[in-house]
């Protein structure tokens, strides 16, 4: 009972006070920093209570992904249906990103896996799958709350673009992970799915107002 309270209270904390704290400014403290540190937590937590990371037969699992037509077939319909929308509401922004800041685009094509996607879906998939399913009553219950709130967390960058993008990338994230029950295939998703936001010139939605609050 006490385990189940704390869980409760710790599920409250990581994934709803403090996105709230971070997106009204309140934490004094940059978000990457916020972010860091609630890493780190998760990372304690989980090396001391479940079961490390397993790398070994990742590769297997993203074998199996990889030979299923859907996971290619969306994301060339997502390259489809983002450059559409993106061309038809804001045709000025189309590729501007990386056609007026290339150097900026291969930076973030560099750090991007490594210091926001890795984080976040250690957080929101391999973390939040393995400590929270005893909190719910089926695994679909689960998965949605992963989808929920991980668009919730996008809520520090006040716009609705963002949010509504990451409502649709949380949910196929999510659904990859209880397929293949592995970090790797969702990680390598995620870049995928992030670069292709930069790359047709969504990424102001994400990066522009990450520096203002870093501001």
């Amino acid at each position: 009972m006490y385990n189940q309270l704390f869980k409760w209270i710790e599920f409250l904390i990581l994934f709803i006070l403090i996105p709230i704290l971070v997106a009204l400014s309140l934490i004094p403290a940059p978000p990457i920093v916020t972010l860091f540190c609630v890493l780190l937590y998760t990372l304690w937590i989980y090396r001391h209570s479940f079961k490390k990371v397993r790398w070994s037969d990742s590769h297997r699992r993203l074998r199996i992904l990889a030979e299923e037509r859907w996971f290619a077939w969306r994301f060339l319909l997502s390259i489809l249906l983002l450059s559409t929308l993106t061309w038809y509401l804001y045709p000025e922004k189309l590729f501007s990103f990386i056609i007026n800041k290339p150097h900026i685009y291969l930076l973030i094509a560099f750090f991007y896996p490594l210091f926001s996607v890795l984080p976040q879906e250690f957080l929101y998939r391999t973390f939040f799958f393995d400590r929270y399913k005893s909190l719910f009553k089926s695994e679909r219950y689960l998965m949605w709350s992963s989808v929920v709130l991980f668009a919730f967390l996008h809520l520090i960058y006040m716009n609705l673009i963002a949010v509504v993008l990451s409502f649709a990338g949380g949910y196929l994230f999510a659904h990859t992970f209880r397929r293949t029950k592995s970090l790797l295939p969702v990680v390598i998703e995620h870049y995928l799915y992030g670069m292709l936001i930069f790359t047709i010139g969504l990424g102001d939605f994400f990066y522009i107002n990450l520096a203002r609050l870093n501001g």
